[in-house]
């Protein structure tokens, strides 16, 4: 039987904090216990829309420890839609290069906001118009080429995605916070992340190389 993994440590509900986290609609971090996840739980998050014209932009925020033993991580997403079909998807996330550098920022443990593509559902995805050649998500991005970062939700209510780790182990160690962000779309805001990504990705590269 699948468990729900509710709050075992952290959960930051940003609706608490407007001023702070303005445009953020909903974000629910879970720690995991010993850093472990156990392939038998997973981790429930809702959103409430209200506006079906509204884009919002998704994304996973993942914290790793330098002890995770892969370069990526597979994940099983479900989304129960308001009016109660369920869909499943399949996404993967990058952690690492093909060198073993981190893409998160940290000491022990990395932090990554990654975006969150939920593809084979109802969910309606916009193109962005990117302005210059980036890496977003871990795929090269020619200058003037479309990019789907922004969504919109078909139907008002309550969603509800639930993620589990599909890594074919029992437990998963390494992993120490999972979560997800739904925030109103910022195509300012979204050009400054990927430049700060893509700046961070040369210094990685230049590192590599020893210069």
């Amino acid at each position: 039987m699948k468990r729900i993994l509710f709050l075992t440590g952290l959960l930051l509900s940003m609706l608490l904090f407007p001023a702070c986290n303005k445009g953020v609609l909903m974000e629910k971090i879970v720690v995991f216990d010993n850093e472990v996840w156990k392939q038998n739980e997973y981790v429930e998050c809702e959103v409430d829309i209200e506006d079906t014209a509204q884009y919002y932009t998704l994304y996973l925020n993942i914290r790793n420890s330098v002890d995770y033993e892969y370069q990526n991580l597979y994940l099983f997403v479900d989304l129960v839609t308001p009016d109660s079909m369920e869909y499943r998807d399949t996404t993967e996330i990058y952690l690492a290069d093909v060198y073993g550098n981190w893409y998160g920022r940290g000491g022990r443990l990395k932090d990554r906001q990654y975006y969150f593509l939920c593809m084979h559902t109802p969910l309606k995805y916009g193109m962005m118009n990117v302005p210059y050649p980036t890496t977003i998500n871990d795929k090269t991005v020619s200058v003037n080429e479309y990019y789907p970062v922004r969504v919109q939700f078909p139907q008002k209510g309550k969603y509800v995605f639930r993620f589990h780790q599909a890594m074919r182990t029992d437990a998963l160690k390494g992993i120490a916070n999972f979560g997800l962000t739904v925030k109103e779309y910022d195509q300012e805001a979204v050009v400054k992340e990927i430049k700060k990504e893509n700046k961070l990705r040369k210094k990685m590269e230049k590192e590599r190389r020893g210069e």
